[in-house]
């Protein structure tokens, strides 16, 4: 489960390098698969297209990611690091990893 609130100050790339740490400790039986999220976080600008490439590789090895977001109300809200056109951008990356992305069927992602 990732909360939110322990994205502080909360960014888009936060969010998903946060999502992708998760994973990484997660994945204790796969060392190759943590290799690749490790690289991917190391490289520092996290998207949703990191995920998106995690996706890809669970969804060939038939594995799928539920994802469990508390306190989601937290991206919803500025700071002097996230702005109202960057909120916009992030809840459509959000949207469109979880409907419209080839990827969606390795993901299931609620939110509260």
């Amino acid at each position: 489960m990732l909360n939110c609130e322990s994205i502080y100050p909360f960014t888009p790339s936060g969010f998903w390098r946060e999502v992708l740490s998760l994973l990484k400790d997660k994945l204790n039986n796969t060392p190759a698969l943590q290799a690749e999220i490790a690289q991917l976080i190391q490289e520092g600008n996290t998207t949703k297209d990191s995920l998106r490439q995690i996706l890809r590789t669970l969804g060939k090895q038939n594995r799928f990611l539920v994802l469990l977001v508390d306190d989601y109300d937290v991206a919803l809200q500025e700071n002097e690091k996230y702005t109202h056109d960057e909120m916009e951008q992030f809840l459509s990356e959000c949207r469109n990893l979880a409907v419209h992305c080839r990827e969606r069927q390795y993901l299931s992602m609620i939110v509260t």
